[in-house]
């Protein structure tokens, strides 16, 4: 049985990705499906207003 290749690190929290597994590809970094939402809230937060 072979092992998975490790081909990169998620750059927000370190997670381990292996062929064959997701990441977003944004502005040259490499983030796992579970931190999206941590890159999309500080990417956004400048449009972040209160409804009136």
């Amino acid at each position: 049985m072979t092992e998975p290749t490790l081909v990169c690190w998620c750059d927000l929290c370190g997670t381990e990705l292996y062929a064959g597994s997701f990441c977003y590809r944004l502005e040259g970094m490499c983030i796992c499906p579970d931190c999206l939402k941590v890159y999309a809230t500080k990417y956004f937060r400048t449009a972040l207003e209160l409804v009136l």
